[in-house]
């Protein structure tokens, strides 16, 4: 029998997170037990049960992980790219957030789907939604000539969602990357209606 190697806790946990996700994005989260990640990891019972008590806890990690991803994208994006407004900052920020492709966007759009019929999930959501906010909000503060941070709010952030869940499960990749310019020019829409309130 081979040994397993011996990997740093950081390590381990990360390998069972991407087996979980796979499970998850075969069964769906709410389908998913922690014997099918136990499964899928081919690590032992207690070597899971170390680092997670539950798939709430992992998805919770996921998305964690999916948030930083994002972050580090937007960061990225602000420090080459050119804007012409803070407004137009917002919106280029957001279009690129509903098209890109990673690996965390189908199980951000599982999430998403699966939170409204669970309770666990619905406070993960909120917790995420807040966390993530503010991240984004500091996010945008490092460019300090346009500084989009002001424009981050739950209507952007739901809107943001929906065409997520559009993008992943809707099959519609294509529509929504064809008319990126009419998103941005919602979103800027947008903004300039909360500039007139």
């Amino acid at each position: 029998m081979m040994k397993r190697k011996r990997l740093l806790p950081q390590e381990r946990k990360k390998e069972i997170r991407k087996a979980a996700a796979r499970i998850f994005k075969e069964k769906g989260f709410s389908a998913t037990t922690m014997e099918d990640v136990i499964a899928e990891s081919g690590l032992s019972t207690g070597g899971v049960y170390h680092y997670y008590k539950n798939t709430a806890d992992i998805l919770y990690d996921l998305m964690e992980e999916g948030n930083r991803y994002r972050i580090n994208e937007t960061v990225q994006h602000i420090r080459h790219g050119s804007y012409t407004s803070s407004q137009d900052m917002a919106a280029q920020f957001i279009a690129d957030k509903i098209l890109d492709e990673n690996e965390y966007k189908p199980l951000y759009a599982l999430f998403l789907l699966e939170k409204e019929h669970n309770p666990k999930l619905q406070e993960l959501y909120t917790r995420l939604k807040t966390e993530g906010l503010q991240e984004m909000r500091d996010a945008f503060a490092v460019d300090q000539t346009v500084d989009g941070s002001g424009y981050l709010d739950d209507f952007l952030f739901v809107f943001t969602s929906a065409l997520t869940i559009g993008f992943e499960c809707l099959q519609e990749k294509e529509i929504l990357q064809a008319n990126r310019e009419a998103i941005v020019a919602m979103v800027k829409a947008y903004l300039e209606y909360c500039l007139k309130i």
